[in-house]
């Protein structure tokens, strides 16, 4: 049975409005999915910022403290003098409010805690412990990094649906060569002379 010159024309037609809405709908989707890494990596950019931020903070007001001490200051005057330097305090806080309002709580606990005990720290007595400040920079930093690291990974390796896409198009594509290596070679007829 021989198909009429007309059916490849439906078909060709069918096959080509397929491949440009798949191009069309991969073009959007990829689209979509660049935009996104790109607030994850702003995000990235904002939280790293605003971990320094918190962590050069910490460090004046330790430092600060360490001065007194070595100044010879008892406890109350090192408080006073400390409460007057109400603004550090301040850019403290508002820092501290913007990392928590950054991150997920649920998947970020663990950064969540550390702020909470930097926080804790500045709020109580252990103000003139100088090893208890570096010990809570420390563990901020090592989160904060681990964090880092895991979001920077997300964004390497593109979004899940661009990685899906990515390979449901390469096993099309892969499918529609050996799908059409077939067709050719059956109806194809090579005579040689």
């Amino acid at each position: 049975m021989e198909i009429p010159p007309s059916a490849y024309v439906a078909v060709s037609a069918v096959v080509a409005a397929t491949i440009a809405g798949g191009i069309s709908f991969l073009v959007s989707v990829i689209a979509k999915d660049q935009k996104t890494s790109e607030f994850r990596q702003a995000w990235i950019d904002g939280l790293r910022d605003d971990i320094a931020d918190m962590v050069s903070y910490f460090y004046v007001l330790s430092d600060m403290v360490r001065i007194k001490i070595r100044e010879g200051k008892n406890p109350e005057e090192i408080t006073a003098y400390l409460c007057e330097r109400e603004e550090h305090f301040c850019k403290l806080e508002m820092v501290y409010a913007r990392i928590r309002l950054r991150v997920n709580p649920n998947e970020h606990v663990g950064l969540i805690n550390a702020l909470a005990a930097l926080r804790e720290y500045f709020t109580s007595q252990q103000l003139l412990d100088s090893k208890a400040a570096d010990t809570l920079v420390n563990e901020l930093v090592n989160v904060s990094q681990q964090i880092l690291k895991q979001e920077w990974k997300r964004v390497k390796q593109g979004e899940k649906i661009i990685v899906v896409t990515k390979w449901f198009s390469l096993s099309m594509l892969i499918t529609a060569l050996i799908i059409g290596t077939l067709l050719a070679t059956e109806h194809l007829h090579i005579v040689f002379q």
